[in-house]
């Protein structure tokens, strides 16, 4: 369940007691609502988490399609993350991109294992100058340095959106990370979405939002909330989680990158170094809409491979 203004834990707790509020059943905890998830509610077909609404376009007419893949080859320009030492990956998007017919170009990922790729990050810029990676491990119970690895990544993916943006015209950034896995109809769901239900106001939008927090908006989307349930030194981690496919406006992507920054390199909250916990602890100065995960097939899902960042900080 996604909360909306009023609305908590202790909300869903109450009423998942009762068993059942206006023919809905809500549950809480105990592993109902899947991995990491609180509170969640069955029977309301009108929900935007509600799994049926995941469905493909399996109807659309030829001239549908063509007309929404037209607007996407002329309006989006794609990013694809992958780290530099894992071409079996690479090959692989290069592959499902072409059955997608999708033009991409890759976004090098940054490897802290490597000696010096730290120091070169920082000397580059790419690293803020204030950002002290010792301060924030003395801060964190696990190893970071997937974790910075993987904030520097997308980092470095935004600064090349924003500069493909200017000299391409294309409105839209697409930063896909390379264990994602696109259905069928892609290209004539994200343009459905984006000319019937998103918000004239979007910045960000997240296609595939693991244990969704925030307002349902539409059929498909919600508002992402700060998880206020979560103090801010915890960077009211917990929800909105995945960056597996992450939609930007050009034209605010450096502010997005801008606030992201303030929001995530401060060695005193590990946990903001995420960019998709950042990305959800701004969301009252950010417009941020989310895809919940649990749609199906929904817009992408993840390809259970190993986790790159996972396996740095566990090294």
């Amino acid at each position: 369940h996604t909360y909306a203004e009023g609305e908590n834990d202790a909300w869903c707790a109450a009423r998942a007691a009762v068993g059942a509020v206006d023919g809905t059943a809500f549950y809480f905890g105990g592993g109902q609502c899947g991995d990491g998830c609180s509170c969640c509610k069955r029977d309301d077909p009108s929900y935007c988490d509600n799994p049926v609404r995941g469905a493909d376009f399996i109807e659309l007419s030829a001239q549908r399609r063509l007309e929404a893949q037209k607007w996407f080859d002329a309006e989006v320009n794609v990013f694809i993350i992958s780290m530099p030492n894992d071409p079996k990956r690479r090959r692989e998007m290069v592959f499902k991109m072409a059955q997608q017919n999708i033009t991409f170009q890759f976004s090098m990922g940054v490897n802290l294992s490597k000696p010096g790729e730290y120091q070169a990050a920082k000397q580059s810029g790419l690293v803020p100058p204030s950002f002290n990676i010792s301060q924030a491990q003395s801060f964190s119970d696990v190893g970071i340095r997937g974790t910075v690895g993987c904030a520097l990544a997308h980092r470095r993916a935004m600064g090349s959106a924003i500069s493909k943006a200017r000299w391409t015209g294309r409105p839209l950034v697409l930063v896909l990370e390379d264990d994602a896995e696109l259905v069928v109809d892609f290209k004539v769901k994200v343009h459905k979405l984006l000319h019937s239900e998103v918000p004239c106001d979007w910045e960000v939008l997240s296609l595939f939002s693991r244990c969704p927090h925030g307002r349902c908006v539409s059929p498909h989307l919600h508002r992402v909330a700060p998880n206020v349930n979560v103090p801010a030194e915890q960077c009211h981690s917990g929800s909105n989680w995945m960056a597996l496919g992450m939609l930007y406006q050009a034209e605010r992507l450096p502010r997005v990158r801008s606030k992201l920054r303030q929001a995530q390199w401060n060695p005193r909250r590990p946990l903001c170094l995420d960019v998709d916990v950042a990305l959800a602890s701004i969301s009252d100065a950010v417009a941020y809409y989310a895809v919940s995960w649990n749609l199906r097939p929904g817009f992408m899902w993840t390809n259970p491979v190993s986790s790159d960042r996972a396996d740095i900080n566990y090294a």
